[in-house]
């Protein structure tokens, strides 16, 4: 199957709903080879996964709001790698297993925020529990592109704040960068 007729599959969703749950299955399926024939269990996991994202996609968007606390927080659309980062290191433990640890281990993890969406996530993270925020010095000893960015971290939320109602951050995009880049200069961003 070329790639042409791969994107036709997904073409028939209508773009003002979300996909049903026969849709999801019908793509799935025309993805998977013809040989062998399926099982049937692997029809049944399909159709249980699309059963999933159609719940999901019914579900309201759940945005990260000030004041909410971390339990909210962590059921929120507005959390990402960065940020539950952050969590994962400055939240009291019983409520940073809740949201899901990542491989923070793995070397290759990307832990620091690389755009102004990932930064702003993180701006979330700390205005929808405030009491993290006087810990966020703690993020320093991670290492040295965090150490970097918390020790800028007052500038760069002041810039976040200033272009973020445009949905556009380029001042707030090039400092990330500069500071970024400084701090790892064999690494591009």
């Amino acid at each position: 199957m070329d790639s042409k007729e791969e994107s036709d599959d997904f073409d028939d969703f209508d773009e003002g709903r979300p996909p049903t749950q026969m849709e999801l299955v019908a793509a799935w399926i025309k993805l998977l080879p013809d040989e062998p024939p399926m099982p049937i269990r692997v029809v049944n996991a399909i159709v249980k996964a699309a059963n999933l994202v159609v719940e999901e996609m019914s579900q309201p968007y759940r945005p990260a709001t000030p004041g909410m606390g971390l339990l909210a927080w962590i059921r929120c659309d507005d959390a990402g790698q960065s940020s539950k980062y952050m969590l994962w290191k400055l939240a009291p433990s019983p409520l940073r297993y809740q949201c899901g640890r990542g491989d923070f281990s793995d070397p290759t993890y990307q832990t620091y925020p690389l755009d102004p969406s990932d930064f702003g996530r993180c701006v979330g993270l700390l205005d929808a529990a405030p009491e993290l925020r006087d810990s966020l010095p703690k993020m320093a000893e991670c290492e040295p592109v965090w150490a970097a960015l918390v020790a800028a971290w007052s500038e760069l939320e002041s810039l976040y704040r200033e272009e973020s109602p445009s949905g556009n951050a380029p001042k707030l995009y090039a400092r990330m960068k500069s500071i970024i880049n400084e701090t790892k200069p064999m690494e591009s961003v």
